[in-house]
């Protein structure tokens, strides 16, 4: 009867740590997936192993048709090729690759800040990539326009002394 009575006791004690192991999950999916942001991360081999809302829509495909590939999968040659060569880098030299570029989308071309960085496991082996993507579209449009402000500004100054000092020669 003990023995029976450890067992049942064990059954449930392993219950409720996978309850409480589901509610995480199921906490950080929902953090993941809240975010505007590309989140995705890649096992040893580059295959997709977990993926966000946003990048499911940016392929404009669901996550089960996700998981499991690879980038020459879900991307032209050319542009795998070159996914495949910074994530190599990225495991090569053990540093993060953090850069602007463009991205085609659905939605169009857009400007993003992607972030691709190396996963280490506790003992120190390689395990993956992670990959975050930023849309900054917006506000490089508003850094350009900030410019153009500015500079327009500077123009104004300039023609206005210009005109000043015109005019004075003028007069006298």
């Amino acid at each position: 009867l003990q023995t029976a009575a450890n067992i049942l006791g064990a059954a449930i004690g392993h219950q409720e740590v996978e309850s409480r192991r589901q509610k995480r999950y199921d906490l950080w999916k929902i953090m993941l997936s809240a975010t505007p942001d590309i989140l995705a991360l890649k096992d040893r081999n580059f295959v997709y192993q977990a993926v966000n809302t946003a990048f499911c829509q940016s392929l404009n495909k669901t996550e089960a048709e996700i998981i499991g590939k690879d980038d020459y999968d879900l991307y032209p040659r050319a542009l795998a090729d070159q996914y495949r060569q910074v994530d190599l880098d990225v495991v090569r030299t053990r540093q993060p690759y953090s850069e602007d570029e463009e991205l085609t989308s659905l939605r169009g071309t857009r400007q993003v800040h992607v972030i691709k960085v190396p996963v280490w496991d506790d003992k120190g082996d390689y395990t993956g990539v992670l990959l975050a993507m930023r849309d900054i579209t917006d506000s490089k449009k508003l850094e350009e326009s900030d410019l153009c402000v500015a500079l327009e500004e500077e123009r104004i100054n300039i023609l206005a002394h210009f005109m000043r000092d015109a005019a004075h020669e003028f007069r006298t």
